[in-house]
């Protein structure tokens, strides 16, 4: 059903809804004049317009979670959505209410300011549509030459940082954003982090990455960089791993946090508050080996990629800034080549 050069079926349903509500409402318009004959056209636009706002809506959700989005798209990714929510709802509450009032609309007094309704609704729709259109065509989103020059870049940056010695301790920007590629002194290094609650064992483990081991309690640490909106990308191997592994972003302290968990062959998303665990998303996922993880908090919205693909996508209530770190609970060795912390807003 979808052509081999698309990556999902939404780009090819979001146009429909546009050119029927444009041109619903133009003839809205018209009918103001031509009555007889145009009236009930208008309000057949509208409905199968608000048809193809329900069906862009739910095939982009599900595109969503199709395509690796990075750094700033993910921004107008949030935009996005939200205008998009607002444009579903938006029009289907205006159909029914012209349907309701379809009697009383066929007098002037009624029809010009439902007409004016209508033609706000189009703003909220170009809105959707604007941010939509800088996904693809300013960040390259769901283009698959950008996408594999974009994971390329990825490897030879981090390759290129282990070969000159750089990064072996955090390195953060005024933005917030940090960089830790651990090296041959990831124990040293990680003297640059703040250990908010345990014991961990860090040593460097074929001079590439670092080996970190909890010590019999939970150990939670943290670079103290405040950030709201993150993007946060890790080279993880929990092959020789028993345990809970979270990635801890927002943090507040110890018991007010969000999270991405990988535990007991799921990937969990959620927030502490106050010490009690609050959970937006599960789905089942068993880690295999070396893996590219990515997590991204912004605005009320929380997806996890695994290897380019989205594995949990939650929602909650927009976090304050906080710190970025991991949590680890569990027996054996967690593997971390890479920890990128990227400030989005």
């Amino acid at each position: 059903m979808v052509p081999e050069w698309a990556p999902n079926l939404h780009p090819m349903l979001v146009h429909f809804p546009i050119a029927l509500l444009v041109v619903a409402v133009l003839v809205d318009a018209a009918s103001l004049v031509w009555r007889k004959h145009l009236a009930a056209t208008a309000i057949i636009l509208y409905v199968l317009g608000a048809l193809g706002t329900v069906a862009s809506y739910l095939s982009g959700k599900a595109a969503a979670d199709t395509v690796l989005v990075s750094g700033q798209a993910n921004v107008v990714l949030t935009a996005h959505a939200d205008w998009a929510a607002v444009a579903l709802w938006f029009f289907v509450v205006y159909v029914l209410l012209r349907l309701v009032l379809i009697r009383l609309s066929q007098r002037a007094a009624m029809h010009i300011p439902l007409i004016l309704v209508a033609v706000a609704g189009l703003f909220v729709l170009f809105k959707t549509a604007d941010n939509g259109g800088r996904m693809v065509y300013e960040h390259g989103v769901g283009v698959k030459a950008v996408d594999e020059m974009a994971s390329t870049l990825e490897t030879a940056q981090r390759d290129l940082a282990l070969m000159q010695g750089q990064h072996e301790r955090p390195v953060a920007e005024e933005d917030g954003s940090w960089l830790w590629v651990p090296g041959p002194h990831a124990k040293e290094a990680f003297e640059h982090f703040t250990l908010l609650a345990g014991k961990l064992s860090v040593t460097a483990f074929k001079d590439t990455a670092a080996a970190l081991v909890a010590d019999s309690v939970p150990a939670l640490f943290i670079l103290e960089q405040d950030i709201a909106s993150v993007q946060i990308d890790l080279d993880l191997d929990l092959g020789a791993f028993d345990g809970a592994l979270q990635v801890v972003y927002n943090v507040q302290d110890p018991l007010n946090y969000y999270y991405t968990e990988f535990a007991e062959g799921h990937v969990r998303q959620g927030y502490m508050e106050h010490g009690v665990s609050h959970l937006m998303d599960d789905q089942p996922f068993v880690p295999a080996g070396w893996s590219r993880y990515r997590i991204v908090s912004d605005q009320g919205h929380f997806r996890v990629y695994a290897g380019g693909e989205v594995i949990a996508h939650g929602h909650s209530a927009a976090p304050g800034a906080g710190h970025v770190g991991l949590r680890i609970s569990g027996d054996g060795t967690i593997l971390l080549g890479r920890l990128a912390v990227l400030s989005l807003r």
